[in-house]
């Protein structure tokens, strides 16, 4: 009798919260009829904002996947540009969205979109990013906030979209989305999204921040191994690299800012003799003059284009978001100051954990300085998963259309890809070949790139990783009165009334802005690290160009 009656107290408060949620649009109201300069005939689609809070607002853009199902189950694949705060427009108009910019900033069909064969949902978050906004400042101050945060995001997106709540679930994305992802699908496997575990396939990260110590110390190697150091500068770089090794033993985090004067050096060191700075993302170019902030702001070539497009009132209405308060921006430093304190641990102390449930995969540019390949494989090849420390095989070749195309190593559910020739955003410079493995990643590639080489006999041997040395259970009382029960039912309810009207929690405290760093002479000075700001004002709001910082 007793145990029905504390059943019925928890179902209440459970409904409580629930009811707490804002209410949701239909489907229908999120449809994008048309787009400006766009034809979108062939692919149905829908955007706009989805509350996960009162007066804070999550922007999404969903493709509907072109090409006929290869099975019966439907596949979602989720996509998060990195920053933090950055939007996850890269994706759709840069990277392996339907659409993309030519040279002229004209916008033309990308034949290489990732949504032929699954639906692909675009998502601006955490709040405050792109098109997304809180009235309420509760930003999120930590990876646990961001990984909640994306949890009621998706129990809302369900709401009106039910058709994929049994979906398989993939989430993709680059920079420091190797940060938010694994902490994002660490809450997914672990609890509910209203009610329902989802089916959370796997994630892939592309030049992602997930190992700061060995991803610092590996800008050592890769500058040297690349002809970016020599002199003067690889001294200094090299006492940097022992101060930061140091930090770390005091604390790990995401970032620490001792550590963010290695990449600082390497860049100075890159304009000696007078030339122009070479491009983080991409070490085969260089700044056209003084102004590019080490391709901070003169990278990719397309990102004019893509902002005033989305900034046209055209567009906005189109995509619903006419509510929104601010500019669309790349990105944004109310984001990346909310997350500048972050005490969360480095997103790969869970992949070990992750790799029990899911499938990983890591791919990474190899012309990429600020998320080189030697930090990532160095953090792989220490990484221990599955009882054994990194890949017990050798890398093979990875085979693109007859063609090799990077190194390739698959064990224990992590898959690694060293993509030759690529970038820091990798689908900007080989979009067939991020498309080929972006297929093999959710399974189709069988059906749709039977040139992928998926068969391969893995030998024996030493690896070829490039590395760096571096209680008591709860006892119910036997006698519960009906009326404690009730007393206990209100004050619940009071508990949750009040917990719910706290707009600014430990985890979502007002933000407060960065300025720039002023050197002995009083000039601005970039301080290129996780959360730089960029020299533009548009609209009086401040904006950080994300495939620029660390953190596209």
């Amino acid at each position: 009798m007793y145990i029905k009656y504390i059943s019925l107290f928890i179902t209440l408060l459970i409904g409580l919260v629930k009811a707490e949620l804002p209410a949701v649009l239909n489907a229908k109201d999120y449809v994008v009829e048309s787009l400006p300069d766009i034809n979108t005939s062939n692919i149905t689609q829908y955007a706009g904002l989805i509350p996960i809070r009162t007066n804070t607002f999550i922007f999404f853009w969903l493709f509907e996947q072109e090409e006929k199902k290869i099975s019966n189950t439907e596949k979602l694949t989720i996509w998060l540009n990195g920053g933090p705060g950055c939007s996850s427009m890269d994706g759709v108009f840069m990277e392996n969205g339907p659409y993309t910019f030519d040279e002229n900033d004209h916008i033309i069909h990308n034949p290489y979109s990732w949504n032929k064969y699954s639906n692909m949902l675009y998502v601006e978050q955490p709040t405050g990013t792109g098109y997304s906004y809180t009235k309420n400042n509760d930003i999120p101050r930590n990876e646990l906030a961001v990984g909640k945060d994306f949890n009621t995001f998706l129990a809302q997106f369900f709401r009106v979209f039910p058709q994929y709540k049994n979906a398989e679930i993939y989430i993709a994305g680059e920079s420091f989305a190797g940060t938010y992802i694994p902490y994002i699908a660490s809450n997914l496997i672990n609890n509910p999204v209203d009610d329902k575990m989802i089916n959370l396939q796997g994630i892939a990260i592309g030049n992602g921040w997930m190992d700061p110590l060995r991803q610092y110390q590996g800008y050592l190697k890769y500058s040297v191994d690349n002809g970016l150091l020599s002199g003067d500068y690889l001294t200094k770089t090299t006492n940097l690299v022992n101060k930061c090794t140091e930090e770390f033993k005091k604390s790990e985090r995401i970032k620490n800012s001792v550590c963010e004067y290695i990449l600082d050096t390497i860049l100075e060191g890159s304009t000696a003799n007078g030339q122009f700075c070479i491009n983080m993302y991409d070490i085969r170019l260089r700044d056209n003059d003084s102004s590019g902030g080490c391709g901070l702001y003169s990278w990719p070539l397309t990102l004019n284009g893509m902002t005033n497009y989305l900034n046209r009132k055209d567009v906005i209405e189109a995509l619903h978001v006419s509510s929104t308060p601010h500019s669309w921006t790349e990105c944004t430093s109310r984001v990346s100051s909310a997350l500048s304190g972050d005490n969360s641990p480095p997103s790969y102390t869970l992949f070990p954990e992750l790799l029990k449930h899911i499938k990983i995969t890591i791919f990474v540019g190899d012309k990429d300085l600020i998320c080189n390949y030697n930090g990532i494989e160095s953090m792989i090849d220490n990484l221990k998963w599955g009882d054994i420390q990194g890949f017990e095989n050798e890398y093979v070749d990875w085979v693109v259309d007859g063609k090799v195309s990077g190194l390739y190593q698959s064990e224990r559910n992590l898959t690694y890809i060293r993509m030759t020739n690529g970038s820091h955003m990798v689908a900007i410079d080989i979009p067939e070949e991020s498309y080929v493995m972006f297929n093999s990643f959710i399974g189709v590639n069988k059906e749709v790139n039977p040139n992928l080489d998926d068969t391969l006999e893995f030998s024996s041997g030493e690896k070829k990783l490039s590395a760096i040395e571096p209680g008591s259970e709860f006892k119910m009382a036997k006698i519960i009165t009906v009326s404690f029960i009730s007393i206990g039912l209100i004050g619940g309810m009071v508990f949750f009334t009040v917990f719910k009207g706290q707009q600014n929690s430990s985890e979502y405290n007002e933000v407060e802005w960065h300025e720039l760093n002023e050197n002995e002479h009083g000039n601005d000075v970039i301080d290129i690290g996780l959360d730089d700001i960029s020299l533009t004002d548009i609209n009086n709001s401040e904006t950080l160009y994300e495939n620029d910082i660390l953190n596209v």
